[in-house]
């Protein structure tokens, strides 16, 4: 079943989630946090294809992806006919730079990533995400599941980041790999990874701290 046809996507990545991030007592971030120098790089987010959004409340920022799958086994082509193919990779990384008001400072709280597997019998996919928060070391996370599974996948790439000057623009990357393997999966049998708004609520974010100067 492609995932692209799944309507309880969102009910499956909501039952594994966890716990929302907890809310901070602090006074609220400020107005006009941006975001700037935007860039892709990767086959999951092609031009035109993906975005970079900071939330409405200023506590974190998130990247949306438009067409971003991995797929093995049987896979359909746009003849209409299928082709087996054992293993596919597919990767994402975006860049870009925070910039808002010269009287806060920001730290980063953490990151997550949602993804939703559909893996046949004897086939597996791997998650691996990650985030680099001005020149902090990275932060990174990795996670293979092996079917049959239909469900979410999340990881939560947790180290922080230190408080930036006051008003300092900080540059941030976010990265994002799916790998799906066929494996012993039956001929007929597809199996996907998909990171995309077709088939997520919620996709990839770090969580920001803030402090007034």
């Amino acid at each position: 079943m492609l995932l692209h046809a799944v309507t309880s996507a969102v009910a499956a990545i909501l039952a594994v989630a966890g716990p929302a991030w907890p809310v901070h007592p602090a006074a609220d971030p400020p107005a006009g946090l941006q975001v700037t120098d935007v860039q892709f790089a990767g086959e999951g987010c092609l031009p035109w294809t993906a975005s970079v959004v900071p939330a409405l409340d200023g506590r974190s920022v998130e990247v949306v992806y438009g067409s971003f799958f991995a797929q093995a086994g049987a896979v359909p082509q746009v003849d209409g006919t299928t082709s087996w193919v054992p293993r596919q990779e597919v990767g994402c990384r975006a860049s870009f730079t925070l910039t808002y008001d010269p009287g806060w400072r920001v730290a980063l709280r953490g990151g997550d990533s949602y993804t939703f597997a559909d893996i046949a019998r004897g086939a597996r996919g791997t998650v691996r995400a990650g985030h680099r928060w001005g020149t902090a070391p990275p932060a990174d996370a990795a996670r293979t599941v092996a079917g049959p599974l239909s469900d979410g996948v999340v990881l939560r790439h947790d180290t922080g980041g230190p408080l930036t000057d006051c008003g300092a623009p900080v540059p941030v990357v976010m990265r994002k790999d799916l790998i799906v393997e066929a494996g012993t999966a039956a001929a007929n049998s597809l199996s996907e990874l998909a990171a995309d708004v077709k088939s997520l609520a919620s996709h990839d974010r770090v969580h920001l701290r803030w402090e007034r100067c």
